[in-house]
C-alpha cells in the first residue's frame, strides 16, 4: 500500500497562504459576531479579512410602493458595513481587516467570493423576517454551495 502526504493547504506556507477569511455582513447581531470571529481568526491565522455586505434590487415593490428613480440601495449597504464594523470594534478596529459593498445577492456573493477565500465566516442567522428558523437562508445556501470550508457564528 503507498502512504500519500498531503500538505495543509491553509497552513502557513500552503497553496492558500494569501486567501483571505470572507465574513457575511447584514444588519443582524450576529453578523457583528462572526465579524469578530472572522477579525480573531484572522488576527490567529495571518490572514486578512474581507467583510462583505451584498445589496440587491428589491425583486418586488410591496403595496404599489416605487421608490424614486434616484433610489439606491447601495447606500443602505455602506450604512450597514459602517455600522457592523462600528459594533464589533468601536473605534479600535483591527489591522487587515477591510469591508465592501458588492452588488448582488447574499448568497451567491458569498459563495463565490468563497472561491478564492480560505474560510467563510457566517452568523447562523441574518437579518430575514423569519425568526423561528434556527439557521438563516443565506448561511443554509452558503454552508450548501461553498468553495472553502465555512465558520458559522450563533449569535452572543
Amino acid at each position: 500500500m503507498t502512504s500519500h502526504t498531503h500538505p495543509d493547504p491553509v497552513a502557513a506556507g500552503g497553496p492558500l497562504d494569501a486567501r483571505p477569511i470572507v465574513v457575511g455582513i447584514d444588519s443582524s447581531s450576529t453578523a457583528v459576531a462572526a465579524l469578530r470571529e472572522a477579525a480573531a481568526l484572522g488576527q490567529a491565522l495571518g490572514r486578512p479579512v474581507d467583510a462583505l455586505v451584498a445589496w440587491d434590487w428589491p425583486s418586488i415593490f410591496v403595496g404599489g410602493f416605487f421608490p424614486p428613480l434616484e433610489w439606491s440601495p447601495e447606500p443602505a449597504a455602506h450604512r450597514v458595513l459602517d455600522s457592523a464594523f462600528d459594533a464589533a470594534f468601536g473605534a479600535d478596529r483591527p489591522e487587515g481587516v477591510h469591508g465592501r459593498v458588492v452588488h448582488g445577492q447574499p448568497a451567491y456573493v458569498l459563495t463565490e467570493a468563497s472561491r478564492n477565500a480560505a474560510f467563510i465566516v457566517v452568523g447562523r442567522r441574518g437579518g430575514g423576517g423569519f425568526s423561528g428558523l434556527t439557521m438563516g437562508s443565506v448561511t443554509s445556501a452558503v454552508g450548501a454551495h461553498s468553495h472553502c470550508p465555512v465558520v458559522i457564528v450563533p449569535a452572543d
